[in-house]
């Protein structure tokens, strides 16, 4: 890892903003020096109560700062593809939140224009940095449940009848509750499957013609797996990896994995399951994992992640577009 502080800017303050500018505060070798917004009040407000040393009016100005290494986009998906035009030109790294793109067409997009800049450009998929999934992946890659043939996720709660009711119903704004969270589980079974062979979905649409609650099953040649996802219930928000002879089981939130069980068959006559909790606590602040990940990519010459790689965001997208496909949503996306 390089011994050189990596220079944050952030794009768009919010409440996942915060969370990043806090989190990067745990993090060694990196630190928050700008902020940018459209209204460069809000921005100075932000930076202020963060500690943050620059503000800015606008995303041409915070890319363009020779102080940033890299810019965290968490402004709406549907703003991504123009953030990424702007800072790829000014030669930045880029990480955005998830959701990546409102269609695979578009992240394909945007990932070809930071190729021709040669740019590094991630999707914050930060689930997949944490300390419990990298260890399940080890565990899962090493045999410890034996061959992974099976597996299941949900995430899910209600989030309409606030301020964000507009965007979360608008299918022209990447509402809906596949992009909205069940981009959690979806990513987490194209991460052990890859790309499925058939997909059978229900919808619950809004009047608007987003999807509001989702139930699919996909088909990976001779593996199955389950998902949903819904902004109108609470769901378990669990997953589970199943294999020849055990499981691994995340509870709540899984997404945000601080422990996780194994079950394996490997008992007596009497108790033949044995069940093992893991307690993989976070050493820091979540969100910073994924900023460790790709302060060391680009140190390595690299210019986007083996962890979340671009054909990984790409094929997320393109699960999600079949789901609601098989479903028959009146749900589009713009590329």
């Amino acid at each position: 890892m390089s011994d050189q502080v990596f220079r944050w800017g952030i794009s768009s303050p919010g409440a996942i903003a915060v969370e990043f500018a806090r989190s990067i505060r745990t993090a060694p070798l990196a630190e928050v020096v700008a902020v940018g917004s459209r209204d460069l009040g809000r921005a100075k407000v932000f930076a202020d109560e963060h500690g943050i040393g620059s503000a800015f009016g606008s995303l041409e100005d915070l890319a363009a700062s020779p102080d940033v290494d890299g810019v965290y986009v968490c402004s709406p998906v549907y703003a991504h593809a123009a953030a990424v035009d702007v800072i790829a030109a000014a030669g930045k790294a880029i990480l955005i939140e998830k959701p990546f793109a409102t269609s695979a067409a578009a992240a394909a997009a945007m990932f070809a224009t930071a190729k021709r800049h040669n740019v590094f450009l991630m999707e914050a998929m930060w689930t997949r940095f944490l300390p419990a999934w990298q260890q399940i992946r080890g565990l899962v890659d090493g045999g410890r449940i034996g061959e992974v043939r099976a597996a299941s996720a949900n995430f899910g709660f209600p989030l309409l009848g606030g301020a964000r009711d507009d965007f979360l119903l608008d299918p022209a704004k990447g509402g809906g509750s596949l992009l909205e969270i069940g981009v959690y589980p979806v990513q987490l079974l194209q991460d052990y499957f890859g790309t499925p062979t058939r997909v059978e979905a229900a919808v619950i649409e809004s009047e608007t013609g987003v999807d509001l609650s989702v139930a699919a099953a996909l088909t990976f040649g001779d593996k199955i797996a389950s998902l949903q996802s819904s902004i109108t219930q609470m769901l378990p928000s669990s997953a589970t990896i199943s294999g020849s002879f055990g499981i691994i089981h995340v509870p709540a939130f899984f997404h945000a994995a601080r422990r996780f069980e194994i079950h394996t068959l490997d008992g007596d006559a009497a108790h033949p399951f044995s069940v093992e909790l893991v307690d993989a606590e976070p050493a820091i602040s979540p969100l910073a994992y994924q900023a460790i990940h790709v302060a060391e990519r680009i140190a390595q010459g690299e210019v986007d992640s083996d962890v979340m790689s671009p054909g990984d965001t790409v094929a997320t997208l393109r699960i999600i577009e079949a789901i609601l496909e098989s479903a028959g949503s009146r749900k589009t996306s713009d590329s």
